[in-house]
This record gives C-alpha cells, sequence and structure tokens, in this order.
C-alpha cells in the first residue's frame, strides 16, 4: 500500500517538515507541476503494517487536508 495525503495550500513546506519530525517523507506525487491542485497531493512511501500509524500521524497534522493507505493498482481486466 502507498499513503498519500493531501495538503492544504497554505505552507506545504512546514507540513513536509512536521512530517520529517515524525520520522514521515512526504514526497510530492506529481513533482514539478504547476497545478494548483495536483501540487497538493504528498505520497509518504510504501509499506503494510505501518501504514495505518503513518495515516493517524498525518491526519494530526495542521495543513494535512486528508491522509489514506492506497490498496495496490489492479491490472486492467482483473476480476
Amino acid at each position: 500500500m502507498t499513503v498519500v495525503a493531501r495538503l492544504s495550500g497554505d505552507d506545504p513546506e512546514a507540513v513536509v517538515a512536521a512530517a520529517a519530525a515524525l520520522g514521515i517523507e512526504l514526497r510530492p506525487l506529481h513533482p514539478g507541476v504547476q497545478d494548483a491542485e495536483l501540487s497538493a497531493w504528498f505520497t509518504a512511501g510504501e509499506g503494510d503494517a505501518e501504514d495505518t500509524i503513518m495515516v493517524r500521524a498525518l491526519r494530526t497534522l495542521p495543513g494535512v487536508v486528508s491522509a489514506y493507505a492506497k490498496p495496490p493498482d489492479e491490472p486492467a481486466g482483473a476480476p
């Protein structure tokens, strides 16, 4: 699973720094884009047992609009 977070546009650098203080490295999901909506999305890496812990920790940070663990993509045509 991949942990994904949507940050508010107010001060994303502060949220990234606060997450780093918790041991969570947030990286842009769409690096280099100029679109404000797309640039608000970040990923916190992949894991399994730690996903829930990371999601809960991210949700406590001011500036995090949402955070969730995204299940792996299924191949096209999968039942």
